[in-house]
């Protein structure tokens, strides 16, 4: 990997954006202004790719039907979009079908994963879950560990920016016990710490990226919050949900020494009570810091 020489500190060298969780419904559509803005270069010039983290469409358990009326939806106002992009699914993508992720497939094609070779000794790897190949569900980079190695072997003299839904750490820290009764759902620990992996359950994919050594970020979305945090030379970074507070995607600038990251709001606030409902932690002791992030969460950059 090589770094571009001094000329190239100031010069970027691509961006990207990742947007997580949009949750395109009948009733809730906040791609189209994402997409409006994204073509209209509203709030930064057009990034050269868009990586959708999963939880694209709404779905549901209890309709078996959803994915086949929201995928198609999804797919034409992506089709709108004029810079390349790369989509991963994940739970509310396949819920209610019969074979998980046949919608996704008919939409957006056979493979579930993909690789994107780009500048300056670059790539994303973008890897799915909760579908079902060969009568096995898939729930992820979980399940993925030796193909995960495969990959990572494929480029180590790469810089590898790997996208996937869950994240591989808990986004928040547990909300205290004397606040859980005031909680949307105590009794299903209704709260971000529950929506990210466990360390030890994490630990066989944490070990795989840290065996190459070569990737530099890895990002994530599901917990509907801001987070990051630095594990043995990889970063691990959430992106709060585009369909729920903090209603923000993340535009990021890649230079030869560093990724610059903004999260940006490409439409009108909804307002309302939040997604994590009178959540808080010893990190984050607001509901809207909760929510929002703390600014070192929302607004960064990462060294290399």
């Amino acid at each position: 990997m090589t770094s571009g020489g001094p000329h190239r500190m100031t010069e970027p060298l691509f961006s990207f954006v990742h947007v997580a969780d949009t949750h395109l419904a009948e009733s809730c559509d906040v791609v189209t202004p994402f997409v409006d803005a994204i073509n209209t270069e509203r709030f930064h010039a057009r990034p050269d790719f868009v990586v959708f983290g999963g939880d694209n469409i709404g779905g549901s358990a209890r309709d078996g039907a959803v994915c086949a009326r929201q995928m198609p939806m999804l797919k034409e106002r992506l089709s709108r979009l004029a810079v390349p992009f790369d989509i991963l699914c994940h739970n509310h993508d396949t819920w209610g079908e019969a074979c998980r992720g046949t919608q996704y497939r008919h939409c957006f094609g056979e493979s579930f994963d993909s690789t994107r070779e780009l500048p300056h000794d670059f790539v994303a790897i973008t890897v799915s879950g909760k579908y079902e190949r060969d009568g096995t569900l898939i729930r992820g980079l979980i399940d993925r560990v030796p193909w995960l190695e495969q990959t990572l072997s494929r480029f180590t003299d790469k810089y590898v920016l790997l996208f996937a839904h869950l994240p591989l750490f808990p986004p928040r820290q547990p909300v205290p016990r004397e606040r859980e009764s005031m909680l949307k759902n105590p009794g299903g620990g209704w709260q971000a710490y529950r929506y990210g992996l466990q360390p030890d359950v994490s630990a066989p994919v944490r070990a795989a990226i840290a065996r190459h050594g070569n990737v530099l970020v890895h990002y994530s979305g599901h917990c509907h919050v801001h987070s990051r945090r630095e594990s043995e030379a990889t970063w691990y970074v959430t992106t709060g949900a585009l369909a729920t507070q903090p209603w923000e995607y993340r535009h990021v600038t890649v230079f030869a020494n560093r990724m610059e990251h903004r999260c940006i709001c490409p439409h009108e606030v909804r307002g309302g009570t939040g997604f994590w409902t009178n959540c808080l932690d010893t990190d984050h002791p607001s509901v809207s810091l909760y929510h929002d992030g703390l600014p070192e969460e929302r607004d960064f950059a990462l060294c290399y």
